[in-house]
């Protein structure tokens, strides 16, 4: 796409995106309170600097009222700032994987409003989704349950084969009624897995704990679909760089996936386009640290 050098219209922009990190206008106000209260502040503690921007979609995107909803948002503000300063997880981020499950309405759904996604945060954790018998044990809250444990998952992990000390475990008996829990219970594929010990590990996260312990978790690995999205060789390998490690580990970011503004922009192919576009990220950065 033609870049076009704006000079003083690129300035407006950085100037806007500072009213917004200001707090005003109200997010409700229109185009010519924007412009007018870039107008007030500007001179007050910026300079003149050109800024090169790919389409006009990167101005129309920072005076809308989504994207003032976004800076006013301690959380979303904090994963665009993030977004813009490090390359490595924005392009990450985006990636047709990433964007794939975060526009999957189930998927929003599960998120939305509990903690299911911390598990995207823990490789092993999907990697142990792949084996069949314990896909389908994990959409059983009695099952999800035990793994909250950790004193459970520690016998089980240090129990050998043909032994079964964690059978005596408290609720044990009670899980085993089912089915499909007592066939990941008697399937080694699914016990040599669980007793991996970057399986475990992933179970000692506080947030993956308290994760395993909500209804939403269990609704969410209930489904095969998203658990086929989950486990698909491309969304682990994606779960695995780094950057999005970091991400999905931090809980700012992680309150950041449950607004709904924040959602809803990911839907949107255009003001995807604008997120991950450098005009933006300059523009948002600079209008950052000129004000924080």
């Amino acid at each position: 796409m033609k870049k076009i050098l704006l000079g003083t219209a690129a300035f407006g922009a950085v100037v806007i995106v500072a009213a917004w990190f200001m707090g005003f206008p109200p997010a409700n106000d229109g185009t010519e309170a924007t412009v007018g209260a870039a107008t007030r502040y500007q001179g007050a503690q910026m300079t003149s600097k050109d800024v090169k921007l790919g389409s006009t979609d990167v101005q129309t995107f920072i005076q809308s009222d989504v994207f003032a909803k976004l800076v006013r948002n301690p959380d979303t503000r904090a994963t665009l700032k993030r977004l813009g300063s490090d390359a490595a997880f924005r392009e990450t981020f985006f990636s047709k994987t990433a964007l794939d499950a975060m526009q999957n309405q189930d998927m929003q759904a599960a998120i939305k409003g509990s903690d299911v996604e911390v598990a995207f945060g823990q490789p092993a954790f999907l990697d142990t989704l792949r084996v069949p018998a314990f896909a389908a044990a994990a959409g059983k809250p009695a099952f999800l349950a035990l793994l909250a444990q950790p004193a459970f998952v520690d016998m089980m992990r240090k129990s050998g084969e043909g032994q079964k000390d964690f059978y005596t475990f408290p609720g044990m008996q009670v899980a085993m009624k089912d089915p499909d829990i007592a066939l990941v219970f008697a399937d080694k594929a699914s016990l040599d897995a669980m007793r991996k010990p970057a399986f475990a590990e992933s179970l000692r996260e506080p947030t993956m704990i308290a994760a395993l312990n909500q209804p939403a978790f269990a609704q969410m690995l209930a489904k095969p679909a998203l658990v086929t999205m989950m486990t698909e060789p491309s969304f682990v390998s994606t779960m695995r760089d780094p950057a999005m490690l970091s991400a999905f580990r931090d809980a700012t970011f992680l309150s950041a996936l449950n607004n709904d503004t924040f959602l809803s922009a990911l839907s949107q192919s255009n003001l995807v386009d604008v997120m991950r576009s450098p005009a933006f990220n300059s523009a948002f950065l600079d209008a950052a640290r000129k004000i924080e």
